[in-house]
């Protein structure tokens, strides 16, 4: 069970990339409006082109 508390976290402070790139994704899939901030605020610091890029498509996901 993905904990959206922790997912949050997870976007935010992990140091791994491929975390932050999977969190985003489960997000995006899960459609976790409640995420749309957390994903927001990473997408302006993130400095990995495949976590934006993941990050982006979640959002996408979020607003469909």
């Amino acid at each position: 069970v993905l904990s959206l508390v922790g997912s949050e976290m997870c976007i935010r402070d992990s140091p791994e990339p491929l975390v932050r790139e999977h969190v985003a994704w489960a997000l995006g899939s899960l459609k976790a409006r409640q995420a749309r901030d957390a994903l927001s605020k990473r997408l302006f610091v993130e400095d990995v082109e495949e976590v934006r890029l993941e990050i982006q498509w979640a959002l996408e996901q979020i607003e469909e």
